[in-house]
């Protein structure tokens, strides 16, 4: 994959966004219902605490086909839940891109490939967020 971006650069966007879907840092968030409402036969009443699972959104089979593999052109990849939707969109996303994409590029720039130095460990114990506890990584010039 590294190579692949080194050699196009217009990839490096299209990275993001299936990243974000198969493995956002956020996975869940909560919010309280203003109204009552009926979402699939169930009712949610004014008050209820509803809690948006966006791990499983970008999951989804009847949205993304082969949910749990990564694919770079996925051809609805914007359609990934990470960053909320609506009025929840969250604030910072473009921001995130930007430098997500900065840190990329300029990892591209400066060295010709990655190598493991070693085990990568998920974060444990947590159901907001998700993560890598440990990627141990050697940068080759």
């Amino acid at each position: 994959m590294y190579a692949t971006l080194r050699t196009d650069r217009s990839l490096v966007r299209a990275f993001i966004e299936e990243s974000l879907r198969r493995d956002g840092p956020v996975q869940r968030l909560h919010r309280v219902c203003t109204q009552d409402y009926e979402l699939g036969g169930a009712q949610i009443r004014e008050g209820d605490w509803v809690a948006i699972f966006h791990a499983s959104a970008n999951r989804d089979p009847a949205v993304f086909e082969r949910p749990d593999e990564f694919i770079l052109k996925r051809p609805n990849m914007i359609k990934q839940a990470t960053f909320g939707h609506g009025i929840h969109h969250c604030m910072g996303a473009g921001i995130a891109r930007n430098e997500a994409a900065q840190m990329i590029n300029s990892l591209l720039n400066r060295y010709s490939r990655l190598e493991s130095a070693g085990e990568r460990v998920r974060q444990r114990g947590g159901l907001l967020n998700y993560g890598l506890e440990t990627c141990p990584v050697n940068l080759v010039v």
